[in-house]
């Protein structure tokens, strides 16, 4: 289930003020949560609804990424240039079906376009490799 639409349509964001920062951070959502949707003000007035999931990959190109959360909910989230993805060298071409990934996303008429993407599974490993206990920060 996703949350009540707003009453203002949500708008996509600017490039560059993208959700995704100052809501604790990849992988920490509030209270241990799974995947949500919130309604946030937008720079320059309006508002826009947010959503936020922690999961496994279960497909993923360079256009689209669909995750699967513990509890059994599914989301696909449109991938675009303005994208961050925090994975490894090769970006988007490292995160690979299987790996738990942490996705921040802007909604807008239903359909969610991930803003950042961070994958827990290549940092983790690449932390390893470096002899980094719990990876980058």
């Amino acid at each position: 289930e996703t949350a009540a639409s707003p009453s203002t349509p949500a708008q996509p964001g600017e490039p560059g003020k993208g959700p995704g920062r100052g809501f604790g951070g990849p992988g920490k959502l509030q209270g241990g949560a799974l995947h949500g949707e919130f309604v946030v003000k937008k720079d320059g007035g309006g508002y826009q609804t947010v959503a936020t999931q922690r999961g496994e990959v279960t497909a993923v190109s360079t256009e689209s990424i669909t995750v699967k959360s513990e509890d059994g909910y599914s989301r696909t989230y449109t991938l675009t240039e303005e994208t961050l993805v925090n994975a490894a060298r090769d970006g988007i071409g490292d995160v690979k079906t299987g790996n738990t990934v942490f996705v921040s996303a802007v909604v807008a008429d239903g359909k969610a376009t991930a803003t950042s993407l961070s994958d827990g599974t290549v940092r983790k490993a690449a932390g390893e490799k470096w002899g980094f206990h719990r990876g980058p920060r």
